[in-house]
């Protein structure tokens, strides 16, 4: 993991938002304005340095801006002020996830959402003094479109991070961490991983002749292979279900049927003419 997302402090009010379909800009106003008034609410009396009446609105859920009708919602950039009116409040992080579909799932260049989204966007980042930042997640090969946003972020390509593949000790860490984490809280389901089974799927994963993993069926695989054996009620990752279940290969040709059983004929046909175009050499 880069070093400046390993820095993100404990406590930092992260806005992790993915959902660019149509109506994007309202869920995502939503979304920040029940994070920031969760956070408000939650803030030792002794930060807070609001008036009291505001204060109070805020935990009724009724301050200008974090209400959950997006039709009273200012913007970004109201919502990100009004957080860091809290003294020792720590920044507002958005993380923007799959931000490819931004270009190609809600019609873009059309809809009125665009041209609210990026004005927003634009004053969030040039106004420091707001102490918000903003974290772009998109696939390499789509990297290009971001161009169409430098207008409004004029230094938007002035701090990348390419994130490279795993390799096996980073998955081992992907796979062992989150399970060590679910285990601290004490919830339901399988808290620790045979060795064998993390070498095996690990194995099957790699690419050829490289060390790399092929991310998204690691994730596809430990998915499956969890939810299986919660439902078995067993604490613990088997090589013998990751067997019964026909390996990382298996879980995802399985995971494609059921997909495509749920399609219709005509789907089913215009799925086989564009599955060639799906997936670039970057991934």
């Amino acid at each position: 993991m880069p070093k400046a997302l390993q820095e993100i402090a404990p406590g930092t009010l992260t806005i992790s938002f993915r959902r660019w379909d149509l109506g994007f800009y309202d869920n995502l106003l939503t979304t920040t304005a029940e994070q920031v008034a969760k956070r408000m609410t939650e803030q030792p009396a002794r930060t807070m340095a609001v008036p009291v009446e505001e204060e109070a609105a805020a935990r009724s859920g009724a301050v200008a801006g974090t209400t959950s009708d997006p039709s009273h919602l200012a913007s970004l950039e109201t919502l990100a002020r009004k957080w860091s009116r809290v003294p020792g409040s720590l920044p507002l992080v958005f993380v923007f996830d799959q931000f490819e579909q931004y270009f190609t799932g809600q019609d873009y260049g059309t809809a009125r959402d665009d041209k609210r989204f990026e004005a927003d966007l634009a004053r969030i980042v040039r106004r420091r003094e707001l102490g918000a930042h903003v974290l772009i997640s998109i696939r390499a090969d789509a990297l290009y479109e971001l161009k169409r946003l430098q207008p409004f972020v004029p230094d938007i390509f002035t701090r990348s991070v390419l994130l490279e593949s795993l390799d096996p000790e980073a998955a081992r860490d992907a796979i062992t961490g989150p399970l060590g984490r679910w285990k601290e809280q004490g919830r339901d389901g399988p808290i620790e991983a045979e060795p064998d089974v993390v070498e095996d799927l690990l194995a099957q994963v790699q690419q050829a002749g490289t060390l790399q993993i092929e991310t998204p069926y690691l994730q596809l695989a430990l998915t499956r292979l969890w939810w299986w054996e919660r439902q078995q009620n067993s604490p613990i990752l088997r090589r013998e279900t990751l067997h019964t279940l026909g390996g990382a290969t298996g879980i995802a040709s399985d995971h494609f049927t059921q997909i495509m059983n749920g399609l219709d004929v005509d789907e089913r046909h215009l799925c086989a003419a564009m599955f060639d175009r799906l997936v670039t050499p970057a991934g």
